[in-house]
């Protein structure tokens, strides 16, 4: 998961339902067709939960996450982790499974048209595995965009370069298992205008940075990352025979730590409302002058464009003079970096080895060489996102299964209706106007059934690198002719095999995908309170988001507006910023802290989440809060869903990442840290001074309520 940002993506968690008429269904579940169709098998007890996970030498309100996953956590071994273990791990991971079998079941039938869906699919697929023929031209594919940088000589040229880098040079998935870096200094998105909800606009955003945060360029702990990345920056260079690999990788290291001093923190660029300038392309020119903002923008295809949303607007005159005064064959070494980066490892094993080595292993632990085909879905994933996610979609989001989660994100919003109407700490011209809000937001669950069959996008069977280069192109003209045409709500970002969450502020709309409704998330034989702590609480966190610091700041039909009275913003950021400071002091690993800034709203919509899913679960017709199941009460298999739901274990280089860019909370904090701000939890787990996670019920924060 990604941190909000206006124009990057936004990207967040949620969740399902489970009938009531299975509550009481105990023992292993039925064998599967295929276990690997499955995240838990049969790990998970037949209820729900997988009580035998629980070291219960430890007090609840001691350490809820051990509590629920200590003894898992003791047995599971850190040797040779890759990243991480946890559910969310798998889950991740059983789309591409699934999408791997049936792109080879496609490739097998010959007698598919080449102009369907799943002909395209199947002759991506026959391409990809030519491994005989991709490692037969090496790098060569890579031939055109090198030698527009070869032949470059001026500023000019560059920016001209640079446009069609970041037009239709550029990966765009809807993905976010796909990780991409922008190659210019400069990116371009085409995204619906928050000044006019029914439109798009173009925006233009500050990058330049190939390291995930900016504070890699600086902090002296991050030295070691910096000279990798020096050792990855020449190898790749040397791959193409670039003149003075060695020189030219400490050129461009000095040259991003630069852009990165001129760039906003993390945190500055958490606040959406300072993200949105709407300037005229004149007015840019003189503005950042440093730059040809027409060479850029014509060779984009955006030549006509009059008029572009930037976002850290006053970063942009420091990078267009950092581009004017840095020698051209320092950049041109630079993109020549960027594109290597981006594409070579698709295309050789050695560029491959040296991302892993570098990208993998630096940042998210000792991750093992991923298999090919795998690597091929995600290269799908990239290219024709929607014709893989329609055929996830067909095969493994049943009836059923759509609209017993439809039914529990319509009761979430209730739940959440009946607290914003009875708020003690909200005026009421700020509940009014919530309430108005939360009406009107789409609850996109599953799949959305609109997807492009992308006629007109000729896929080889031959051609692998070809077909992904067609692909970007493709996908880059259908977003630039969409400046002519209304907004259209229809189309999710999230695909229903991008196991995510997401709330999208200037749609007003809550995604699920499809393939995050899978146990022990959201099991549809489960006890339902197991279910609404699980991905219940996902669904009523993406719900809070549209109230937090940024979603506020944008109305019922997403268009720029102020939700809360200035008096109730000032209150809110208060208690955000006292979050804020208490999760700072917080460790991930010794001597490890948190950046509480960066992560205090995804706290904060989680601890309103569980509040309204739980209120949601009572309310269930069904609901036997006294029932107890294997000794635990309703309420207590509510809050161990939730737990067992996160539980993992890191190795230190992705805690180290995750705090860096404040991505996610480490999960273990996540859980223990909004559990003691739920009144709920203290009862039912009976809390008491003298537990660590202890706070006095004056100390526990209230946030929409």
């Amino acid at each position: 998961m990604i941190p909000f940002q206006l124009v990057r993506g936004v990207w967040r968690t949620i969740a399902v339902f489970g009938v009531a008429s299975a509550a009481n269904a105990q023992g292993p579940r039925a064998p599967v067709t295929d276990p690997r169709d499955t995240i838990t098998s049969f790990a998970v007890g037949g209820w729900g939960l997988q009580l035998g996970d629980r070291d219960l030498s430890i007090r609840p309100g001691d350490d809820f996450a051990r509590y629920q996953n200590g003894r898992w956590i003791a047995e599971t071994t850190r040797e040779g982790l890759e990243r991480n273990n946890s559910y969310w791990r798998d889950l991740m991971r059983l789309p591409a499974r699934r999408l791997v079998r049936i792109l080879r079941e496609l490739a097998d039938d010959r007698s598919l048209s080449p102009n369907t869906a799943e002909g395209k699919a199947a002759a991506f697929y026959r391409a990809a595995m030519d491994s005989v023929s991709i490692k037969r031209k090496g790098l060569s594919p890579l031939d055109p965009a090198l030698r527009r940088l070869r032949d470059a000589k001026t500023h000019r040229d560059l920016a001209r370069v640079m446009g069609t880098e970041a037009g239709d040079w550029t990966p765009r998935p809807s993905s976010v298992t796909v990780q991409t870096f922008p190659l210019a200094l400069f990116a371009i998105h085409i995204n619906q205008d928050p000044r006019n909800a029914t439109r798009n606009a173009v925006f233009v955003s500050a990058a330049g940075l190939l390291l995930p945060a900016p504070s890699n360029y600086s902090d002296p702990k991050d030295e070691d990352i910096r000279q990798a990345y020096v050792a990855y920056i020449a190898g790749m260079l040397r791959l193409v025979a670039w003149p003075a690999p060695e020189q030219r990788a400490r050129d461009i290291l000095a040259l991003e730590a630069r852009v990165a001093a001129a760039s906003w923190s993390l945190e500055q660029l958490r606040d959406v409302a300072t993200q949105v300038n709407p300037m005229r392309v004149a007015e840019l020119r003189s503005f950042a002058p440093g730059f040809d903002w027409s060479a850029f923008l014509t060779a984009a295809g955006l030549g006509a464009t009059h008029d572009v949303i930037i976002d850290t607007k006053n970063t942009f005159p420091e990078m267009a003079r950092i581009f004017a005064e840095t020698p051209v064959d320092v950049w041109k070494a630079r993109q020549a970096f960027a594109i290597l980066d981006q594409d070579a490892p698709k295309l050789s094993d050695d560029a491959a080895a040296l991302a892993l080595d570098f990208r993998s292993r630096r940042f998210q632990g000792n991750a093992a060489s991923q298999p090919r085909e795998f690597r091929i879905m995600l290269a799908a994933d990239a290219s024709i996102p929607d014709i893989i996610g329609g055929l996830y979609a067909k095969r493994y989001f049943p009836p059923h299964v759509r609209a017993a989660t439809e039914d529990m994100a319509r009761r979430i919003r209730a739940a959440f209706d009946a607290r914003l109407a009875s708020s003690p700490t909200l005026s009421d011209t700020s509940r009014r106007r919530a309430r108005a809000k939360l009406a009107a937001m789409q609850l996109d669950i599953g799949s959305s059934g609109h997807t492009r069959d992308y006629a007109g996008l000729a896929i080889s069977d031959t051609d692998f690198f070809g077909n992904i280069r067609r692909a970007r192109a493709y996908e880059w003209r259908r977003q630039t002719g969409a400046l002519a045409k209304p907004f259209d709500r229809n189309v999710w970002p999230l695909q229903p095999h991008n196991a995510n969450y997401s709330y999208l502020p200037t749609a007003n709309a809550m995604e699920i995908a499809a393939s995050a409704l899978e146990p022990p998330f959201f099991d549809i034989t489960a006890d339902p309170a197991v279910n609404y702590g699980a991905i219940g609480t996902l669904i009523g966190a993406q719900m809070a988001a549209a109230f937090d610091r940024n979603g506020r700041q944008f109305g019922a039909n997403g268009g720029r507006t102020a939700i809360f009275t200035p008096d109730d913003v000032r209150r809110l950021d208060a208690v955000r910023d006292s979050l804020a400071g208490r999760l700072s002091l917080i460790e991930a690993q010794p001597g490890l802290h948190l950046q509480g800034a960066l992560i205090a709203d995804e706290i904060t919509d989680d601890i309103v989440g569980i509040q309204i899913a739980l209120d949601a679960y009572h309310s269930l017709p069904t609901a036997q809060p006294a029932t107890v199941l294997d000794g635990t009460t309703a309420d207590q298999r509510f809050f161990l869903g939730r737990a067992q739901m996160w539980r993992a274990v890191f190795v230190p280089n992705i805690l180290r990442a995750l705090v860096a860019t404040g991505r996610n909370t480490p999960p273990p904090i996540r859980i223990n840290t909004t559990a003691r701000y739920i009144d709920a939890w203290f009862d039912a787990f009976d809390v008491q001074p003298g537990q660590a996670l202890y706070l006095e019920p004056r100390s526990r924060l209230r946030f929409l309520f």
